[in-house]
């Protein structure tokens, strides 16, 4: 089976200037796992994961043992955000990723994603621009559908 197969194709991208609360609102709503940062020609430039966005609003001082001693944990994520808010995708963005191509088989997603050890990759045309999302949810679909259909028979 190749990826375009069971890639979805209900992409978010955002533009390179993107203010960062800008992308927390369409991360929030978007229906994608990354947050696709394209150029002006619409070419892929970039990614945004969640761990991304977290890691940019967590103070680089903040460790899990001083988090859990800190009572006004608000306080402190918007002080933070405040600090911040004129960073934009660019800032953030992930410029060394891997890529699918449309018809690249669901075996080489499955590779990519364990090398990588990413949750989802990014299906893109000929000419870079993003088409599709490949998750490890339609790779565990897809290994599943084989395995069901192995052990019926």
């Amino acid at each position: 089976m190749i990826t375009r197969e069971l890639m979805h194709t209900d992409l978010t991208t955002v533009s390179p200037d993107t203010p960062l609360p800008d992308l927390l609102c369409t991360f929030d709503n978007g229906n994608s796992r990354l947050l696709y940062v394209v150029d002006t020609s619409g070419r892929l430039t970039g990614v945004i994961t969640s761990f991304d966005l977290i890691k940019a609003m967590l103070p680089s001082y903040l460790d899990s043992n001083l988090a859990g001693a800190v009572a006004e944990d608000q306080v402190i994520t918007a002080h933070e955000f405040a600090k911040l808010k004129a960073m934009t995708a660019r800032d953030i963005q992930i410029t060394e990723f891997a890529a699918l191509k449309p018809e690249h088989s669901m075996l080489k997603a499955q590779a990519i994603i364990r090398e990588k050890g990413v949750n989802a990759l990014p299906v893109v045309d000929a000419a870079g621009r993003p088409v599709g999302e490949i998750t490890r949810k339609e790779v565990l679909k897809f290994i599943s559908h084989l395995c069901s259909s192995h052990t019926s028979k």
